[in-house]
């Protein structure tokens, strides 16, 4: 239980700052050693989860495109973000930064999950699931609409489960086949 002491105390063992710093970081995701994270409106960086330099993958204010990256998620090539604003999916190159935007129409994008296929997110305004092959330009298929306003969305080797639900739609937990 933590405490409300004027002094900021960590229950043991202490948790190791990693990134600090940034405004509205919002996404993050880990794979082979390396934390990535979104900085709303920003980028995306990397850090190896066992603490050391931050490093950017991507600086998305100099596209011109104003993509504002949101959630993340990666690959052993890439990493897949969500851009809110601009209802847009990309990637980014892990080795050379490189940025693709792979499907774009979509509105309120949140979380953004990735298979060795696919890249799955969900359109919280739009209420859908959606996949889009990770290629760039790739046709987007909705393979769930009409939830409710989707919260959260993970999966496993053959389904996405989802939760869901608004003033409108009692919550629930949905599973959708890939």
């Amino acid at each position: 239980i933590f405490s409300c002491e004027a002094k900021q105390s960590w229950p043991e063992p202490n948790p190791t700052l990693l990134a600090s710093g940034l405004v509205e970081v919002l996404g993050v995701t880990a794979i082979d050693g390396t934390v990535f994270f979104a900085g709303y409106g920003q980028g995306v960086w990397q850090v190896p989860a066992a603490g050391g330099a931050v490093q950017e993958v991507g600086n998305l204010s100099v596209t011109g495109l104003g993509l504002e990256p949101k959630k993340v998620a990666a690959d052993a090539s890439h990493v897949y973000f969500t851009s809110f604003n601009r209802g847009a999916v990309g990637r980014l190159s892990r080795a050379t930064g490189e940025l693709e935007v792979i499907s774009t129409g979509h509105s309120g994008l949140h979380d953004v999950l990735v298979d060795e296929d696919a890249v799955y997110f969900y359109a919280s305004y739009d209420e859908t699931i959606v996949r889009s092959e990770k290629s760039a330009g790739a046709e987007a298929v909705v393979l769930s609409a009409a939830l409710g306003q989707p919260h959260g969305i993970v999966m496993d080797d053959d389904n996405l489960y989802v939760t869901s639900g608004s003033s409108e739609v009692t919550g629930r937990v949905t599973r959708i086949d890939k």
